[in-house]
Parts: C-alpha cells; sequence; structure tokens
C-alpha cells in the first residue's frame, strides 16, 4: 500500500502498542480511547477526487497527517497509534479539507494521543541519555586501567585480569569488547597522543 508522505511509517508495519496508555486515559474498558467527534465535511466518493483535492503543502501543516494515495484517504499518525477509534484513527478520513483536518486536531481523542506520544518519547529520550551515562563511565574505568598499566610497565596480557577484578568490585564495565590486549594497546595509544598534545601545547607557550 502506497502513501505520500516524508516521517510516517509504512502501512504494513504493525501499529506499535504504548504501554499503560489505556489504562490513562480510556473511559472504556475495551481499551480504546472515545470515538472522535463526527464531522459534516463532504467526502469524496473517488479515489481520484481524493487524489486531485490533496495538497502536498498540507504535510508542513500538520505533523500528524499521512495520505495514503491509492485509498484516498487521510489517517492521523498521532491517532492511528494510540489506536483511537473514529476515522482518522482507524478507517482512513475521506473529507480532505484544512477546516475537516484543523477540525480532527481539536478534539480530545488526539490531544490524548499527542500528549501520550510525547511522553514515550520523552521516556525513550531519557533512557538513552542513561545509557550513554553508563557508557562513558564504563570507557573512563577502561582508560584508566590501561593508563595503570603503562605507568606501572605491566604486560598488556593483565588489563583483561584487571577488567574482571574491576568487575567484581561492582566498576559498571559493559564493553566486553573492550578487555581485550589489543584494546589496552589502542587505548594508551590514545592516552599518549593526548599526553603529546598537551606536552607541546606547554612547550610553546612558555617563553
Amino acid at each position: 500500500m502506497d502513501f505520500v508522505g516524508g516521517n510516517s511509517t509504512s502501512r504494513s508495519k504493525k501499529q506499535r502498542c504504548l504501554t499503560n496508555f489505556s489504562a490513562a486515559f480510556s473511559g472504556s474498558s475495551s481499551g480504546s480511547l472515545p470515538l472522535e467527534e463526527s464531522n459534516a465535511a463532504e467526502d469524496f466518493h473517488s479515489v481520484e477526487e481524493a487524489y486531485l483535492a490533496w495538497k502536498d503543502e498540507w504535510y508542513g501543516k500538520f505533523e500528524w497527517i499521512i495520505f495514503y494515495q491509492d485509498e484516498g484517504k487521510v489517517y492521523c499518525r498521532f491517532c492511528r497509534e494510540a489506536k483511537v477509534r473514529g476515522k482518522f484513527g482507524k478507517e482512513g478520513a475521506t473529507s480532505l479539507n484544512v477546516s475537516n483536518f484543523i477540525h480532527h486536531q481539536g478534539t480530545a481523542a488526539h490531544t490524548k494521543a499527542a500528549y501520550a506520544l510525547r511522553d514515550e518519547g520523552k521516556g525513550i529520550q531519557r533512557a538513552l541519555a542513561a545509557s550513554k551515562k553508563v557508557g562513558d563511565i564504563a570507557l573512563t574505568i577502561l582508560f584508566r586501567l590501561a593508563y595503570f598499566i603503562a605507568k606501572e610497565h605491566l604486560v598488556y596480557t593483565k588489563f583483561s585480569k584487571l577488567c574482571a577484578l574491576a568487575k567484581s568490585l561492582e566498576a559498571d564495565i559493559t564493553f566486553k569488547l573492550y578487555h581485550t590486549e589489543k584494546a589496552c594497546l589502542d587505548f594508551i595509544h590514545c592516552i599518549s597522543q593526548v599526553v603529546q598534545t598537551r606536552v607541546l601545547e606547554r612547550v610553546r607557550a612558555s617563553p
């Protein structure tokens, strides 16, 4: 099924399920959001008429809009992902005009769906930020262990054992790929480059 759009997912792709969304916003036992308000706008009775009425500029005005060219119908990305019952969420709207889109955008069901998806997006961003923080800590520990190897003139084979020791002390080292001798050499090389750069800067800055 073809559709015209930039940031929309494929029609054939399964709809995602929003965890606890129904419990938070649904007023019915079925787990679906309230039915959208009906609109009295004139419907197009053929795919060709809908296609001729469609304007690409609407994508820029309504971030949620999806137009399926082969159906001649418009859907709301927010309402579909939140499984809202109604034309824009499930059936597809055939009333292609700005007033109809504005009407839908102001409905309670659409507003709830939009807020729920944005909250979900913020949760994902927080999870990614936390994951990045853990990764940064792990790399910092690995660099320090490699620096210790170089400073104490230890053999590189000790690096993996030091990593195991750090992990036994509950250090959050998640990158098993970097527990090898080669990784130790790479870390030491990076450290030496930084040290060399700093020394050169001090020499150049000295009178």
